[in-house]
């Protein structure tokens, strides 16, 4: 089975004030490639790249917001995550410009998938539930595929063994230690 990165997501509760060790500690450990800020409060997410930038760069990791297509390039963020169904999808390209990464969340459609091409993703993100899809594309496609919503290490597994490039995890600082062994199990 070929070896899959790691994308690592904030809990949409982080806090930059209190939880940055515990996101520091899981950078470090999980070596992830990139970090998304899930939280979509315009205010929360700036006190959130202002204390997170520095350890993103310092790292080469790239620092994706979600669903805030402008938010990303006027912040000098590296890109944009547009969740399942946004109004976003079609018009985020535009917003980001060339230079940005966008990636498209697709859940288990082959149809999103491939409207998600159309629209000028850099990448796609189906859930635990779409290896068959996953499958699929990995073979005829060439845009990467990240698998999110990962719940246990047997989601991780089967996304893996169907193709995909990336394994998203989520991280919660409220549930400790604990919630990085997924990540790191999965990235070995």
């Amino acid at each position: 089975m070929p070896a899959c990165d790691i994308y690592l997501v904030l809990s949409p509760d982080f806090d930059p004030h209190t939880d940055l060790p515990f996101m520091t500690q899981a950078l470090d450990n999980a070596a992830p490639v990139a970090l998304r800020i899930a939280t979509t409060d315009p205010a929360r997410v700036r006190d959130c790249i202002a204390a997170i930038r520095p350890l993103t760069r310092q790292r080469d990791i790239a620092l994706m917001l979600t669903d805030l297509p402008e938010l990303a390039r006027r912040e000098d963020c590296d890109g944009v995550h547009i969740s399942v169904g946004s109004s976003l999808r079609d018009t985020a390209r535009a917003a980001l410009g060339p230079d940005l990464q966008l990636g498209i969340a697709c859940g288990a459609s082959r149809d999103e998938a491939m409207q998600a091409g159309e629209a000028g993703a850099d990448y796609i993100a189906l859930s635990p539930d779409a290896a068959e899809i996953a499958q699929w594309w990995s073979q005829v496609m060439e845009l990467p595929i990240v698998a999110e919503n990962l719940k246990n290490i047997d989601d991780a597994t089967r996304m893996q063994a169907a193709g995909v490039d990336f394994l998203a995890f989520e991280i919660d600082p409220r549930h400790g230690p604990a919630a990085l062994p997924m990540a790191m199990d999965a990235s070995h």
